[in-house]
């Protein structure tokens, strides 16, 4: 029987802590006080929906702020996107019909983000709250 985690609504009912949290999180969509929790508590984040939904996350890759950053790097908003969640030390799954964007989607590992390329991102949230499963 593991201790219950403290400080977070669905604290009572957990038995096991888990190893990962498989939440929303990307750029636009992101909830700071879940990724800290699990910080505190040695739990991985996994990023689904890492580029956003249509309607639900925000453009990412119309966003001009992100775009600034992509043109910067030579690397698509997408790229941008995934880079900055690896970059935080995450975990993500993406997916794509296309073998050419799942290439693109992949290919983050050839440049970096400055320290204020990742602060002005990180400032670029909706603030949507994931649940801990």
């Amino acid at each position: 029987h593991a201790a219950p985690l403290p400080s977070h609504p669905t604290s009572c009912f957990i038995k096991v802590k888990p190893a990962v949290n498989q939440i929303e999180h990307n750029i636009l969509q992101h909830d700071d006080a879940t990724v800290q929790f699990c910080g505190r508590h040695g739990i991985a984040i996994e990023a689904y929906s890492p580029v956003g939904r249509a309607n639900h996350s925000g453009d990412i890759s119309g966003n001009p702020t992100i775009k600034a950053i992509a043109a910067n790097h030579n690397v698509s908003t997408y790229q941008v996107a995934l880079r900055w969640i690896v970059q935080h030390g995450h975990v993500l799954t993406f997916q794509s019909s296309s073998p050419g964007h799942q290439a693109s989607d992949a290919d983050i590992f050839n440049f970096s983000l400055a320290a204020s390329e990742m602060e002005t991102l990180d400032g670029l949230q909706n603030n949507m709250p994931s649940i801990l499963v």
